[in-house]
């Protein structure tokens, strides 16, 4: 990929990906043809000096299971940080760990095959209670910290998220159209109100706050560009 301004080349925000085979660290990526392996970008004459890769390794069926971000900056001082992912015979994400503080996370099923439990490598969980209604959307959850619900129309449009009283939003929408827009948002923990206007494209042109706390509006504009059918 590459980007030029006044008919140059930006050499620095060029980004090089590599497909199939990984020429970087050939021994890093399984399974990658047809898939992208690598991507590489920065170099010597760039910011910090540093040329940056990532590198990519994949299950049989295409999941990922290795990402590596490598910062390079002589060929005697080169530093990887490593994420890594496992996968169950459904294809469902089961554990990610991550680099630096080694934290892993394992996420938990219920019968439906819905994630309900999120524990990490010393058992303690992080969510659990997960519960979901009949159109599988999630109606509450809890972590060490607070229990969250949250609440949904008739069209199964979330309408609010609560976390006890310190977390407190509500979405409006219109009452015709079916549109799926927000129309507007009420935090009723700090009392604000912002309402949302749309045009015909579907866009949204300006933000509105409510008066009884400090007012304002912020209009948005879209450039106009010639229909292309």
């Amino acid at each position: 990929m590459r980007r030029y301004a006044g008919g140059f080349e930006r050499l620095c925000e060029r980004v090089d990906f590599s497909y199939d085979t990984n020429p970087y660290d050939g021994g890093y990526t399984a399974h990658g043809w047809g898939r992208r392996t690598a991507a590489r970008w920065g170099g010597a004459g760039c910011v910090g000096g540093i040329t940056w890769y990532e590198m990519y390794s994949y299950t049989q069926s295409g999941r990922m299971t290795k990402r590596r971000l490598r910062l390079e900056l002589s060929p005697f001082v080169i530093r990887d940080l490593d994420t890594t992912a496992s996968y169950d015979t459904q294809g469902r994400l089961t554990t990610a760990a991550y680099p630096l503080t080694g934290e892993q996370h394992t996420y938990e099923f219920d019968t439906m095959g819905r994630p309900q439990k999120l524990r990490d490598q010393s058992w303690t969980y992080l969510v659990w209670d997960t519960a979901y209604g009949a159109a599988d959307q999630m109606l509450t959850l809890a972590t060490p910290q607070w229990t969250e619900t949250r609440q949904y129309n008739a069209r199964l449009q979330l309408t609010r998220i609560q976390q006890g009283s310190a977390f407190h939003l509500e979405y409006r929408y219109a009452a015709s159209g079916n549109n799926g827009r927000v129309t507007q948002q009420k935090d009723w923990v700090s009392v604000e109100e912002i309402n949302y206007s749309y045009d015909t494209r579907r866009r949204l042109t300006m933000t509105a706050m409510a008066a009884q706390v400090h007012g304002g509006e912020h209009e948005i504009s879209w450039p106009t560009r010639p229909a292309t059918w």
